[in-house]
């Protein structure tokens, strides 16, 4: 479930659901669509209900907000946004959602973006499910402006939601001091899990804590839960006084993902684990077939009926730039290295292997310390989420062909990265 908070006033909060996610299944979509529903309704009640000044009067004074919701509002809706608009100066912030996107020509659209653009430097617009929502915070603006014609950015509800929450943040002088500054950011299969367990014995280093108190390694804020907004995501972490520590291992497939922790957490440092990219494919695919089918529906495969070489050839022919979440293309490490980056400085990543990791934890766990510039504590060894079980041999010929389609990410980063890597079949 994807939902955002975005105070704009305290003790009035608006909040948006996102319906827009390709990773929700369609009974989930469903489910949301509901309760955008609900939520349109809800809103409207306090708007149009004279009995219900108060609340009223509180969304009014830092909110202007339209609902088309009938065909007859379209119609309508002309001379509502030149007679309220030119005069909606007085208020923070300008909404309109349109309920359904087959009422929209492009001349109409148009004069929503003309309309808001007079008073505000950036229109936004983001789909929430059939809807659309268009807004724009207000900014100094002269009258010569009026109708101007200002670029219009795509967002999702997450981004929209965010956008949001921060306007309102440095309005009300907010800071959020509890945001991680410590990630895991990859890769998946490859000890993440045992290294966070290791790390949060460190009395240095806090994990998020889940609501009945137990640890939660991995957040997933930038990546599922990005519309729950940055108050819900500093939440999680409970301990101001110590390093917060993300241990989700996918943050590092995706470049939006990355900018979206470069745009909210500029200190932010990384501890990097890398696994034999051949064993770490396979280990991918086996685990994967372990999940229950509504897990294994969240982490989809272009082929889930098929075997594992079906599936590297599918991740294969569809992969796209700056983007490597598939069994074959998650290997690619120095590909996602590169986009890290070219983000954050050097001496804001640190390497390590998970074949290290094992064979000699107390050198890799004291390197770690070094890195993050923490006292050096003896920390017990974790092997968290190391599964046995039986799984036929990966085939020869697979093996192979995976070993010379990886041997050029592994020489990248031996000679880009000056790096040891420990595995014997590219040495």
């Amino acid at each position: 479930m994807i939902e955002g908070q975005c105070v704009l006033r305290r003790g009035s909060p608006l909040r948006f659901l996102d319906v827009s996610d390709d990773s929700l299944i369609s009974n989930e979509k469903a489910v949301l669509s509901r309760r955008l529903s609900d939520f349109l309704r809800e809103i409207l009640s306090v708007w149009r209900n004279p009995q219900r000044t108060s609340g009223k009067d509180a969304l009014k004074e830092k909110v202007l907000i339209a609902f088309v919701e009938t065909d007859s509002h379209v119609s309508d809706f002309d001379s509502y946004l030149s007679r309220v608009l030119p005069t909606a100066c007085a208020k923070e912030l300008i909404v309109i959602v349109l309920r359904n996107q087959d009422w929209l020509s492009g001349e109409f659209q148009q004069k929503i973006i003309d309309g808001i653009s007079g008073q505000s430097e950036t229109v936004y617009r983001a789909s929430i499910g059939e809807a659309l929502v268009f807004f724009g915070k207000r900014s100094a603006f002269s009258s010569s402006r009026l109708g101007s014609r200002n670029p219009v950015v795509e967002l999702s509800l997450g981004e929209a939601v965010i956008q949001l929450e921060i306007w309102a943040a440095r309005r009300d002088g907010r800071k959020w001091r509890n945001l991680p500054r410590l990630f895991i950011p990859g890769f998946p299969k490859c000890g993440t899990t045992a290294l966070h367990e290791m790390l949060v014995q460190h009395s240095q280093i806090s994990g998020a804590v889940e609501d009945d108190g137990t640890s939660c390694k991995e957040v997933r804020f930038f990546t599922r839960r990005y519309a729950e907004g940055l108050d819900w995501y500093s939440n999680q972490f409970k301990d101001r006084r110590s390093i917060n520590l993300d241990a989700t291992p996918i943050y590092l497939s995706n470049r939006h993902i990355l900018n979206r922790i470069r745009k909210h957490i500029h200190n932010a440092r990384f501890i990097i684990v890398m696994r034999d990219p051949v064993i770490r494919s396979y280990s991918h695919w086996n685990f994967w077939n372990l999940l229950p089918p509504d897990e294994q529906a969240r982490f989809r495969l272009p082929f889930p009926e098929g075997t594992f070489e079906d599936n590297l050839r599918g991740d294969i022919d569809t992969l796209k730039k700056d983007c490597f979440p598939g069994l074959f293309s998650c290997g690619l490490y120095f590909e996602q290295i590169k986009m890290l980056r070219s983000l954050y400085s050097d001496d804001a990543i640190h390497y390590c292997f998970t074949e290290d990791l094992k064979s000699n934890p107390d050198k890799e766990l004291n390197r770690i310390q070094d890195f993050l510039e923490i006292r050096q504590e003896r920390i017990k060894t974790s092997s968290a989420n190391s599964v046995s079980y039986i799984v036929p041999p990966l085939k020869k010929e697979t093996e192979q062909w995976l070993t010379e389609a990886y041997a050029d990410t592994v020489k990248k980063l031996r000679s880009e990265l000056n790096l040891n890597p420990p595995w014997s079949r590219w040495k």
